[in-house]
């Protein structure tokens, strides 16, 4: 079922990041610990974010979120939760992650307490570790890397049945303060690799978004608004089997 995992495993990512199709590895914001822990080395605030998202416009395909994020020295940690479904079928996660900075480039780690459960079968619950990093290579040049799931963990005890292990490459141009063109694969060890475009421009306090994934085939459109100390996201995704699904988060900044 690819086009459910598809929903499940990027549903938590936040709005900037479903704008823009997910190319989010090279970021560098309050979705991190979800998106690459390597770029919390790369921090510059420390936030609150909370979010929500309805997947597919179908009641039960609905996710809410709440991050932590702390500036340290050498980079940031960040606290997550997150409870996607219904009373029928849900999964929740805990998580927590710390990256660190060393120069030009920065590693990081991130572990997710994840529980799966069915009504009239019961919940299970296991770990899941990622391991990102981010690279500047110069001002305008970012790559950055991730592999989730690392310790390929099972979905249940009574089955083969593994949690998604995910390999992800991206590449973020920014030829201006404004501009952002980002390119990213993802590869799934049990399906076909994705690729995905996506860009961000910054006019002001607004920002627009727009993306493109492959495998399946969905666009993405989004913007940004930032006031003060807040930041307002938006994104639609256009997904031509399965519809359209809704992004929104609001995150409060603190600088160090």
């Amino acid at each position: 079922m690819p086009y459910l995992s598809d929903a499940q495993i990027t549903s938590f990512q936040g709005a900037r990041s479903s704008g823009i199709a997910h190319t989010s590895v090279t970021y560098a914001d309050g979705m991190s610990i979800y998106n690459n822990a390597g770029s919390l080395g790369f921090s510059k605030y420390s936030s609150v974010i909370t979010g929500y998202q309805n997947n597919y416009e179908v009641e039960g395909l609905n996710t809410v979120f709440a991050v932590i994020n702390k500036r340290i020295k050498t980079g940031a940690i960040s606290i997550g939760v997150s409870a996607f479904g219904d009373e029928f079928f849900s999964i929740s996660r805990v998580s927590t992650g710390i990256g660190n900075r060393f120069g030009i480039a920065a590693l990081g780690v991130s572990l997710h307490y994840i529980q799966y459960r069915i009504e009239g079968f019961g919940s299970h619950g296991f770990i899941s570790v990622d391991v990102g990093g981010l690279a500047e290579l110069t001002p305008r040049l970012f790559i950055g890397g991730r592999i989730k799931n690392i310790n390929q963990a099972k979905i249940s005890k009574f089955t083969n049945e593994y949690y998604p292990t995910i390999l992800t490459a991206g590449i973020s141009y920014r030829p201006t303060d404004q501009l952002r063109f980002n390119t990213q694969i993802d590869k799934d060890l049990e399906f076909p690799a994705k690729l995905k475009f996506g860009l961000e421009y910054k006019i002001n306090a607004l920002s627009l978004r727009t993306g493109l994934n492959t495998q399946p085939l969905w666009f993405s459109f989004g913007f940004g608004f930032i006031h003060k100390k807040f930041i307002l996201d938006y994104a639609l995704q256009n997904n031509y089997l399965l519809g359209r699904s809704h992004s929104i988060s609001i995150a409060y900044r603190i600088k160090n």
